[in-house]
């Protein structure tokens, strides 16, 4: 019975720190270019290799 009354919040809690983290790669994708990279476009290009 908890878990049918808990499901709409983990869902939208699982959203917004999807988002979050979508922020932290974007960002720096945009403002940095190719010249400087951060650690999650380091992450992002190891796992497509």
């Amino acid at each position: 019975m908890l878990l049918p009354l808990a499901l709409p919040g983990l869902a939208s809690g699982g959203l917004i720190i999807f988002m979050m983290s979508l922020g932290y790669f974007i960002t720096p994708a945009l403002s940095g270019g190719t010249s400087n990279m951060m650690l999650a476009q380091v992450i992002a290009s190891r796992s497509r290799a």
